[in-house]
């Protein structure tokens, strides 16, 4: 079980991978993304601007997003739920 200080590294660690990894991609085609909460089960994210409505969103969910944070915070299991503006979060996990 991780100790408090590997706790307190969690959302540090993916705020990282989220502005130095995942955003640039996004942006390059006029999207946004905002981490809005993690843990160690779980994870937050909003995209918005472009990514709505984007038939490829799905694709950078599954898999730029979701492989990139669980990689970072070293969980296969994280469950990674995706929020629009202005709606609730869905889980897009495989049930």
């Amino acid at each position: 079980m991780p100790s408090n200080d590997e706790d307190a590294t969690i959302p540090e660690e993916a705020a990282r991978i989220i502005d130095e990894v995942v955003r640039p991609l996004i942006e390059i085609d006029g999207g946004a993304i905002q981490l809005i909460a993690v843990d160690q089960k779980s994870a937050i994210v909003e995209l918005s601007k472009a990514c709505v409505g984007c038939p490829g969103a799905y694709y950078t969910k599954e898999f730029i997003v979701k492989p990139a944070l669980r990689k970072a915070l070293g969980s296969e299991e994280l469950e990674v739920s995706f929020v629009s503006p202005g709606f609730a979060a869905v889980s897009s996990s495989t049930p």
